[in-house]
């Protein structure tokens, strides 16, 4: 057996405030300047470590994809923004976020944030959701089954249902309050760990897949595995 860290998937480096405004090729517009009413199409924004505080993104319908990480937010409202596919919102102080309306979004990132609850049963197009180092008790993923990459890490979780999250193909959900986790349905994993919980026993022969997994620091007493996975530790 082995265990094998993931690496940091998502370096937190300080990078400079940018906003890129991309128009569409219109001859009666192209040649306007950026600050007359073509502003409503901006469908990128990128202000990470910008603006402390808040920012309206009320009036920019268009955007589909927004980088907002490394402020202080408390607060945003993205009702408006029903075209969004791509949200970074970590390292902020959201306690709270409604996406509700944002049906098309396919990437969620809210490391790093206050969140003590979220709604993401709207959200059926989502692929990649990550909510690592919040204050979240409980996630209901059942509507979101297009999710291949989960990042639950440093919650308050006790449990969390991925039966229907049968295209997963990396869950993360380590240091949290896990007393089971059953993984039976999610025949697409390569790559999971759950350390660091309080899980008893653990079940794997579904799970053929698997290439990593680390179920370390646990309360493991029975633990099965299917003969040709990968490398593993459980504890």
């Amino acid at each position: 057996m082995t265990h094998r860290n993931r690496t940091n998937h998502r370096p937190k480096t300080p990078r400079p405030r940018r906003i890129r405004q991309r128009r569409r090729r219109r001859p009666s517009t192209r040649h306007q300047q950026p600050h007359q009413s073509h502003s409503l199409e901006l469908d990128d924004l990128d202000l990470g470590d910008g603006p402390n505080g808040g920012i309206d993104l009320s009036t920019l319908t268009e955007l589909v994809e927004i980088d907002l990480d490394g402020n202080n937010f408390t607060t945003l409202d993205l009702t408006n923004n029903t075209k969004l596919l791509h949200v970074d919102l970590e390292d902020n102080d959201l306690t709270g976020l409604d996406v509700s309306n944002n049906t098309q979004l396919t990437y969620l990132d809210l490391d790093d944030n206050n969140l003590t609850s979220l709604d993401v049963s709207n959200n059926t197009q989502l692929t990649y959701l990550n909510l690592d180092d919040n204050n979240l008790t409980s996630l209901d993923v059942s509507n979101n089954t297009q999710l291949t990459y989960l990042d639950l890490d440093d919650n308050n979780l006790t449990g969390i249902d991925l039966s229907n999250n049968t295209l997963i193909e990396e869950v993360y959900i380590r240091r949290n309050n896990l007393t089971a986790l059953d993984i039976s349905n999610n025949t697409e994993i390569a790559n999971i760990s759950a350390t660091q919980n309080e899980i008893s026993s653990l079940d794997l022969t579904q799970n053929t897949k698997l290439e990593d997994g680390n179920f370390s620091y646990n309360l493991i007493t029975e633990f099965t595995v299917a003969e040709n996975t990968g490398d593993y530790a459980a504890e």
